[in-house]
């Protein structure tokens, strides 16, 4: 498996792991008129804004099986934290490739990325219902924190503390 940053030719490919994942796992757990909001082309629109016109602090990664992409994550500066902290935006894999570890190499990289930039303190938000999501983040190391009341859900905080 190759991790390299996301360029714009990967939007498609972002799109189609975008759109499965909200078919997939966000439909379980989030209000439909939420989901519904997350077709194809809605999902196409995201990824291309995003890589054609990139954030000099977003940073999105991509994990490839030769030229197949199978997981993003997308990095940048904490949207609700101080400075000292960096926030994991989103990740998503492809339905058919999770439990195969790329989530694991693709946060991996996004604490090494962090720790190399001197960002020490990391978080990200998880819908509070998806418990299997919740165990991954614990499993890498994260720990729990706030939760965050939404129209029609919960997400809860998990942080990772580098600074030790």
């Amino acid at each position: 498996m190759i991790l390299r940053e996301l360029s714009p030719i990967d939007a498609k490919a972002a799109a189609v792991i975008l759109h499965g994942s909200w078919q997939s796992t966000f439909a379980k757990y989030l209000p439909s008129e939420i989901v519904d909001r997350f077709s194809l082309g809605q999902c196409l629109d995201i990824w291309q804004k995003l890589l054609e016109a990139p954030s000099e602090s977003l940073i999105h990664l991509g994990a490839f099986d030769y030229d197949r992409l199978l997981g993003t994550l997308s990095l940048g500066p904490s949207r609700f934290r101080e400075a000292s902290w960096q926030e994991v935006w989103a990740m998503h894999v492809e339905p058919s490739s999770q439990n195969r570890g790329i989530g694991t190499r693709l946060l991996n990289e996004a604490f090494e990325i962090s720790r190399s930039n001197e960002q020490r303190l990391i978080h990200l938000l998880c819908i509070k219902a998806n418990e299997a999501a919740i165990r991954f983040y614990q499993r890498n190391g994260g720990s729990l924190g706030e939760i965050y009341e939404k129209r029609g859900f919960e997400e809860i905080e998990l942080r990772w503390n580098f600074q030790h």
